[in-house]
């Protein structure tokens, strides 16, 4: 006999053969095996080829020798076997190949990663994006930045340690020896006929979506469906989540149009069974149970036999009991690890699929291992009773001649545990004495929070460090590196401390000196959390929720808003991502792997070194629209956290959120402590000059406050106060304009009232309180500067940032002249398409003659809006050319000179003003804000094209904005309150010289109008009521004693004491007039005055009050009252009738437009409207289309928060009517993140299901198919119950083409809602297809329903009206011949006889209609028969 041994990696087969069986095809053979080098020797045998040579396991029959007589039946069997294995190897990395599925163990897993041991000791590693196409789509949302679905949680909720699981080998490199796996089912059932399943038969299914009754499965296979319903899980309180693995046992099966549906169990009724129908290797399941029949025992495992003499192997390693336990035909079951590719052999395990209980730990020494067996590669010892260990050859530090002689029956030795192989549930042990001897030898004993040296290897440029520690390397991540808000330097070559932060296939090591630091217990196992624990962690994610806490070695925690302090919500809670904390343990879920902490009380506050207006620089650590959160800078102590709203970093909130979203962490920021209570607050803008205490604070105080939160009665801000975290509380009606306000917003309060015993303190913000307040006439025309020169400098720095400069509008300039096309004529305005693709704007007033769109112009840049993106221009060739070209290159504009200009553009923030004469072709621009809580301006004094006289304040270069400010030439005039006048009667005489004049007791104020028409009546004499100009001199020196305090000589009395415009029509202004002026702003009042605020009239009570003089009387009140009133003129009879005449038409007029309906044209139109229909929608969304005409949204915006303040809560329709037209705005001219903010909030106000269907439009008509399938998916998670949401989102998708999509949705609803409404739903769909999809498929799914239902009638009138929309008027016909023949009872066929006649009537003939007739009456006939 011959035997031929072939080594094929880890099987060694053997061939017997008799001795004239040596016509063996082994060219067939190697084509089988796949290996290229095989052993030769002899002459070739020649067999017939057979395809089932392996597969089948079909015996090599050999020829019988002519000389020898026949075998007996043993010796036969013994001679012609199959192709086998004389031992039972354990897998090696040799062995693996790409495409295997085979058993896995998760050891390790974290939120985006699982690592998992395989048999034969092999690690691998799986990603988050291998587990399912479901799952994947759901990271690929959350990368988007969009809302996160209830359904999707991370790795580390879907797995934990000691779960099995069937994977797919996707990748092996054999020179890194890195495997990665993947739990795709399309990957792990490639090789799954769904037609041979049967009942009880297993399959490998993934979580696609959680329904109602259960869970929609993901298969993998385009013609197979699964579905778990609800009742068919052990444990119906379990949840089960998107992308978990699940192995199932098959309850029904369902074929229809080639698919296959099955309805599956995970009972463990169900998957106890044993597997006995064995159809293809290809197709069995690891983790399946098998019964097998021992064939033979080997020297180190067992040959066993399973389905139709199909072999298998199982190693010594998977055995429970010693091989001598074990003979021949014995029967067992067993649990199958993995199938060999090539060979078709089947590896199998004995051990319980049961989580065991470690009795040992990584690093124990164990000294009296006792020895049990060997095979090839290593060594098993007994641990403990019931504990093995193994321990490779290379790690006994014996000779290989002599393990036979060391390792004797029974023998002790010693070793020191390494790891554990969960698979086999082995211990690695090494009895290696250097091993032994040393505190870290290997990676798998780095424990977490292990502190140990380490030396640095590289610096990558993402921030990783590699490290190494002794022989082992590792590397620590970028956000490890260092504590937020503090720096450390490293050089390669370096030993530092280092602490394990985890343990994976690498060593993950943390510099944080707050780690490593750290004195409270390691937390790396969720077994070892206890209640009331204290352990330290790192914040990994703040949401609105809570915070997540990270421990060592993937454990992690929640921290749920109801531990955390309110206040700081809107400040992120005032923590920042990798901030170090210490946490309580106060509920320890390990069944749900769940931790609830909260903070570490009694800690003492990191603000309390800092004070209110102190400056202080930090580390930008995350960013977003709502504000900046940094690392304060700190010498050697933990750095303290502080936020930077976006509303602190700019006065204009557009700005200000701009700002904020597009800093970038690592960025050093200098800014100014606003408030340090209840959490540290800083500000780029504005911040106090003085700080108050609680109790030093006293009505009429006033304060600058920021507003934390508004609601509908009260505005609740927040007030630099020291050690103290009160709110104040601000009254709607005290507010001024409440719905104009943001959170964050910067403001002057003024105190009213202060409780004494609850501390509360209340305040006010109207501008006519606070303005009042401010006596100085120079803080008062500051304030308006400063607001102004905040708000161009944010502007500025704005437009220099990266985001800016990379786009086209960056390389515009005001002032430069540019040519475009006319895209658009609108009521307001042209909108433009500029050269470089940027959008420009044209106001009415800034272009002549008809344009039409398409038209090429060119005009002025006079202002760039970056928050939008647009440029304002000018196309009037007058303004054009007095405007320069090169506004940066001019001279500085003189500071204290009277200048003039005109008006060539208003905004809410200021009026744009381009000079002539002195500085001429320069834009300067006036403050609109008088102050901060000027929230919306009165714009109705200027007017384009207006002449103004000014005054230089600042210049551009001084304050780094972008254009110089001016302010009017009133705003220095100090004009003589009322109450410092005298009586009429007794006259004020001044001596100057030897001239007497009379001074009149009352000066008239000179407002913004009066100064604007100043220069229309240019060189005319401007007359004043019983009042000549007074000379220069005369009204130098009065002006001087006003502002020393002191009262003013004796004058005459019909010379006021300011003149109201120049006579002289000179371009200049002569000094005399400048120095006054000049005095005015630069000295300072020792008494309250009653002065316009910066030369402005806001109101009717802008004078100041100051103490009267004692010793005036009522008498002499009221004759000063008298003669301030102007003298009317008397009208004659003529003028009188024609003054009645002018009011009865006005009136008539106002009266007709309103029975007319007609649209207002004017704001003040509206406002009217609104008034009279408070509760009308339809009246507030013209008010907001009007406003948007004029591209103003933020106007718009403002009239809807108005018009769902004004609106009856009980109009709920009216009010979502607003929301939605609301909706409508922000979709298209806003942002994503303003669309979600109404769309949330909407959401809360109102029904719903119905705004949601209405975003389900909005998104649709924008195209937006992502946002569109996210939205589908919400809402049917959240109204899964009701059709009409399945109807909804089947329409939405199918509108903008998802067909794919909307036919999902179409399953899902079948699968989701009861039997009872199957019909209606499918008679919906079809109907969509035929409107909207495919009409071959919409008449499919009647036919479907008909097939079932063929006595609904309704349904037939469904398909025919469907048919008759897509024009195909025969197939209407043979249909409704179709129905007339189902013999239904007479009330029904009544029906479908009307609806066929009144189908010819309108698409037939009159011989037609005639042939349905006698039809109909023949059916009557058989009725009446069978009746009788």
């Amino acid at each position: 006999m011959h035997v031929c041994r072939l080594d094929v990696g880890e099987t060694e087969v053997c061939l017997r053969s008799g001795e004239e069986n040596k016509r063996v095809n082994f060219d067939i053979l190697k084509k089988k095996l796949n290996y290229k080098n095989f052993p030769r020797g002899g002459k070739k045998p020649v067999i017939k080829p057979s395809n089932n040579l392996f597969s089948k396991r079909t015996k090599i029959k050999a020829k019988k020798l002519r000389s020898k007589p026949n075998k007996t039946k043993e010796e036969a069997s013994t001679d012609d076997g199959p192709l086998v294995a004389n031992t039972a190897q354990n897998l090696r990395l040799s062995s693996l190949h790409e495409g295997m599925v085979i058993v896995g163990r998760i050891f390790r897993v974290t939120d985006y990663h699982a690592f998992l041991s395989l048999p034969g000791q092999i690690s691998a590693k799986l990603q988050a994006t291998d587990i399912s196409d479901s799952y994947t789509n759901s990271l690929k949302s959350i990368a988007k930045n969009e809302e996160i679905s209830e359904e999707f949680k991370p790795m580390s909720d879907l797995y934990k340690e000691g779960d099995y699981v069937v994977c797919y080998v996707k990748s092996f490199n054999p020179n890194t020896k890195k495997v990665s796996v993947s739990l795709e089912p399309q990957l792990i059932n490639q090789s799954l006929n769904p037609g041979t399943l049967v009942k009880r038969s297993k399959v490998v299914l993934s979580i696609s979506s959680v329904e109602d009754h259960g869970y929609v499965l993901e298969t993998g296979l385009k013609n197979f469906r699964a579905f778990l319903s609800i009742k068919d899980i052990a444990d119906e309180e379990t949840k089960l989540f998107v992308g978990k693995q699940i192995i199932c046992a098959v309850k029904d099966v369902k074929t229809a149009e080639n698919t296959y549906t099955a309805k599956v169990s995970i009972k463990t009724k169900h998957l106890d069974t044993v597997e006995t129908n064995i159809t293809s290797l290809d197709s069995l399941i690891p983790t399946a149970q098998f019964p097998l029949t021992v064939k033979k025992v080997l020297k180190n495992g067992l040959q066993v036999e399973f389905g139709e003499n199909s072999i298998g192997y199982i190693n010594q390693l998977y055995l429970q009991n010693s091989l001598d336990s074990f003979e021949k035909g014995q029967e067992l079951v067993g649990t199958l690890l993995y199938i060999v590719p090539t060979m078709k052999f089947g590896y199998f395990s004995l051990l319980p699929q049961e989580v065991e209980q470690k009795l040992l730990a990584i690093g124990d020494v164990i000294t009296k291992a006792k020895f049990v067996s060997k095979d090839s590669r290593g060594i098993i010892l007994q641990l403990k009773k019931g504990v093995r260990g193994y321990v490779p050859l290379k790690r006994t530090e014996v000779q290989f001649e002599k393990i036979d002689s060391v390792f004797t029956k029974n023998s002790i030795h010693k070793c020191k545990i390494l790891a554990y192989d969960s698979i086999a549930r082995v211990y690695i042990c090494s009895m290696e004495k250097k091993v032994i001897e040393k505190t870290v030898v290997n990676k798998t004993i780095l424990q977490p929070g292990h502190v140990v040296e380490v030396k640095i290897t590289k610096i990558k440029k993402n921030g990783y460090i590699s490290v190494s520690s002794g022989t082992r390397n590792g590397f620590v991540p970028a956000d490890q590196v260092s504590d937020p808000g503090s720096k450390a330097t490293f050089k390669v070559g370096q030993n530092v401390t280092a602490r394990v932060l985890e343990t994976s296939v690498k060593n993950i090591f943390t510099l944080k000196k707050s780690l490593i630091e750290s004195k409270l217990p390691i937390l790396c196992k969720m077994e070892d959390a206890k209640a009331d624990a204290v352990h330290d962690g790192t914040v990994s994610r703040i949401t609105d929720a809570g915070i997540l806490i990270r421990f060592f070695d993937g454990v992690k925690g929640f921290i749920p808003k109801k531990f955390l302090n309110n206040n700081t919500a809107s400040a992120k809670w005032n923590m920042v991502v990798g901030q170090t904390v210490s946490t309580i343990i106060k509920d320890v879920d390990v069944r749900e792997n769940k931790l609830i902490l909260s903070l570490v009380k009694g800690a003492k506050a990191q603000n309390t070194k800092f004070k209110i207006g102190d400056v202080v620089e930090g580390i930008v650590t995350d960013s977003s629209a709502e504000g900046v959160q940094l690392r304060l800078k700190s010498d050697g102590e933990e750095a303290p956290t502080a936020y930077l709203p976006a509303g602190h970093m700019s006065p204009c909130y557009e700005v200000g959120k701009l700002l904020a979203s597009k800093t970038v962490a690592g960025e050093s920021v200098t800014a100014i402590v606003f408030s340090t209570m209840p959490t540290l607050i800083l500000s780029t803008t504005f911040a106090p000059e003085k700080t108050y205490k609680i109790h030093d604070l006293k009505p009429e105080d006033t304060v600058m406050c920021s507003v934390k939160k508004i609601h509908k009665e009260s505005v609740k801000v927040l007030m630099p106060l020291v050690k103290s975290s009160k709110f104040g509380t601000v009254p709607a009606a005290s507010a001024g304009n409440i719905e104009s306000m943001y959170e964050n917003q910067i403001l002057i309060g003024k105190v009213t009232r202060i409780e004494k015993d609850s501390q509360e303190i209340s305040l006010t913000t109207q501008l006519s309180k606070v303005w009042k307040s401010v006596s100085e006439h120079d803080v008062k025309m500051m304030t308006a500067v400063d607001v102004l020169s905040s708000y161009l400098n944010k502007v500025t720095e704005l437009s220099r940032n990266v985001y800016y400069t990379s786009k086209p509008i960056s390389k515009l300039s005001i002032g430069q002249r540019i040519k475009g096309s006319v895209e658009s004529v609108m009521d307001h305005g042209l909108i433009l398409k500029l050269e470089n693709n940027v959008k420009g704007i044209v106001r009415t007033s800034h272009f002549t003659g008809n344009v039409v769109p398409g038209q090429e112009v060119e005009g002025s840049v006079l202002w760039i809006n970056y928050p939008h993106e647009y440029v304002e221009l000018t196309l009037i060739r007058s303004i054009m050319n007095g405007i320069s070209i090169k506004q940066n290159k001019l001279a500085k504009i003189p500071v204290g000179v009277q200048l003039r200009g005109e008006i060539v553009l208003i905004t809410d923030w200021f009026v744009l003003v381009v000079l002539k004469g002195q500085g001429k072709g320069t834009l300067v621009t006036l403050p609109s804000r008088r102050h901060l809580n000027d929230i919306v301006p009165d714009l109705t004094p200027y007017q384009i094209r207006d002449k103004v006289r000014c005054f230089g304040v600042l210049n551009g270069e001084d304050a780094d904005i972008l254009l110089p400010i001016c302010m009017l030439k009133s705003s220095f005039e100090i004009h003589i309150p009322r109450e410092l006048e005298k009586p009429q009667k007794r006259k004020l005489e001044a001596q100057n010289g030897n001239e007497k004049v009379s001074v009149a007791k009352k000066s008239k104020n000179l407002n913004v109008n009066e100064e604007i028409k100043e220069e229309k009546s240019e060189g005319k004499q401007v007359k004043k009521e019983t009042a000549e100009p007074a000379k220069p001199a005369e009204r130098k020196k009065v002006k001087a004693q006003l502002i020393d305090g002191k009262k003013p000589n004796k004058r005459k009395r019909s010379e006021p004491v300011i003149k109201s415009a120049e006579s002289s029509g000179d371009d200049e202004v002569s000094d005399e007039e400048v120095e006054p002026a000049a005095k005015a702003a630069n000295t300072k009042p020792t008494q309250t005055l009653a002065i316009p605020e910066c030369g402005f009239q806001w109101d009717n009570s802008t004078t100041g009050q100051v103490a009267q003089d004692s010793s005036s009387s009522s008498e002499d009140e009221e004759q000063t009252e008298d003669s301030s009133k102007p003298k009317k003129k008397k009208l004659t009879p003529a003028e009188r009738r024609e003054q009645e005449r002018l009011k009865e038409r006005e009136i008539r007029e106002r009266e007709e437009a309103l029975a007319s309906c007609q649209v207002p044209q004017t704001v003040d139109q509206f406002d009217r409207l609104v008034l009279s229909s408070p509760d009308s929608s339809l009246v507030w969304m013209q008010y907001m289309a009007y406003h948007l005409q004029a591209t103003e949204i933020e106007k718009a915006r403002a009239v809807a928060r108005r018009a769902l303040k004004t609106i009856n809560f009980r109009e709920e329709d009216e009010r979502l009517n607003v929301w939605q037209a609301w909706l409508n705005l922000e979709s298209r001219f806003g942002t994503a993140e303003s669309l979600n903010e109404v769309f949330q909030e909407a959401v809360k106000t109102n029904d719903a299901q119905k705004v949601y269907t209405h975003m389900l439009t909005v998104h649709g008509d924008a195209g937006r198919q992502a946002d569109l399938e996210k939205l589908t998916s919400a809402m049917i998670a959240k109204f899964k119950q009701n059709p009409e949401t399945w109807i909804s989102c089947g329409t939405a998708l199918l509108k903008i083409g998802m067909k794919d999509k909307s036919r999902h949705i179409m399953q899902r609803a079948l699968q989701s809602l009861p039997a009872t409404k199957h019909v209606d739903l499918l008679v919906r769909f079809a109907q969509l297809e035929n409107r909207l999809g495919d009409k071959e498929r919409a008449q499919t799914l009647f036919e479907q329903v008909l097939t079932s239902y063929p006595k609904r009638t309704d349904v037939w009138s469904s398909y025919v009206d469907s048919l008759i929309k897509s024009g195909d008027i025969e197939i209407a016909r043979k249909v409704l011949d179709r129905a007339i023949t189902q013999g239904l009872p007479p009330k029904k066929m009544k029906v479908l006889f009307k609806k066929y006649i009144d189908f010819e009537s309108k698409h037939g003939t009159p011989e037609n209609v005639s042939r349905i007739q006698e039809l109909a009456v023949k059916y009557v006939e058989e009725q009446c028969k069978k009746l009788d």
